[in-house]
């Protein structure tokens, strides 16, 4: 994630964490606070085109074969959301790095792309959510947003799928549902408000209140009514934000205005939380617990990751 070229050696190592952590804990949930991708050699080198037969070969295995590849592309960015989809993560919030190359790139790596009946790339396998960022008027983005309550795996492709369809398969919304084992999670996703500031959205837009400003009591009055509808008209009895906020206070401030929120993960702000059962690489020192617990509006705990 933000890869730099030591991403060749992490991705794998993380893999095998996640692999653990889900053969070992029934229910896990597998999620991004963003930033998952970084304009960098790594990411730059997503579109050599040496990389197309490694794609074709990895996805078909991935899909077990089904699909046509005849027209498989390489492009930025695509070896980056290739290895998430291959992890499984299941939703992700954006974050600012995201939009760094500006929103076509964005589409370009998220959406499945198709030339008439061939398909040339297939997108995240996954939703990108936020709720505070407006996709309508976007020329890029309008088109592969919703704003309905859909289940993660709404936003996969599939075998029996046409490649015209792959390419309108929806990848961003403001919050979905994860449902395992008869368990319903609500994944609602947060984009830090001063996003224009410090990244390219183009005509993608922050909603007010609070556009442009660190004001998580503003936010939080985008959240709570999305965070509600889960909970109230959709039966998520476990609600988790991907909060994309850039520094760590910003959440900690964010959970004390929510209410019916057990997990926010934490992202762009690089803190480095650990517990004492955590082995840290050499040089790397903890700055804050993990989890760390705090306490909504509604004075139940919230775990901050």
């Amino acid at each position: 994630f933000e890869a730099s070229v030591e991403a060749v050696q992490d991705a794998p190592r993380f893999a095998a964490i996640v692999d653990t952590l889900e053969h070992t804990y029934p229910n896990t949930l597998i999620l991004s606070s963003g930033d998952n991708i970084l304009p960098s050699p790594f990411s730059n080198s997503g579109e050599d085109p040496s990389l197309v037969t490694p794609l074709k070969n990895t996805y078909s295995s991935y899909y077990g074969g089904p699909f046509s590849f005849n027209d498989l592309r390489a492009g930025i960015g695509r070896v980056d959301m290739s290895i998430m989809n291959f992890i499984g993560i299941e939703a992700s919030a954006l974050g600012n790095h995201e939009f760094d190359l500006g929103t076509s790139e964005l589409r370009n790596m998220i959406a499945g792309v198709n030339s008439g009946s061939n398909i040339r790339w297939f997108g995240a396998q996954f939703p990108y959510l936020s709720s505070n960022l407006d996709f309508s008027g976007d020329v890029n983005l309008s088109n592969i947003g919703t704003n309905a309550r859909l289940q993660n795996t709404a936003f996969r492709s599939n075998p029996s799928m046409t490649a015209a369809q792959i390419a309108t398969t929806p990848k961003l919304a403001p919050s979905c549902i994860i449902t395992k084992n008869g368990q319903k999670y609500g994944i609602v996703g947060a984009t830090t408000p001063i996003l224009a500031s410090i990244s390219s959205p183009g005509a993608t837009s922050i909603k007010n209140p609070g556009a442009g400003t660190n004001d998580m009591s503003l936010l939080a009055t985008i959240l709570q009514p999305v965070i509600d509808s889960l909970h109230f008209s959709e039966g998520c009895d476990k609600i988790i934000i991907l909060a994309h906020m850039q520094q760590l206070i910003l959440e900690k401030q964010l959970a004390t205005f929510l209410h019916g929120v057990d997990i926010i993960v934490s992202g762009g702000s690089h803190t480095l939380m650990a517990d004492a059962t955590d082995r840290l690489r050499a040089g790397d020192v903890a700055v804050e617990t993990y989890p760390f617990f705090t306490t909504g509006a509604d004075s139940k705990p919230i775990a901050i990751i």
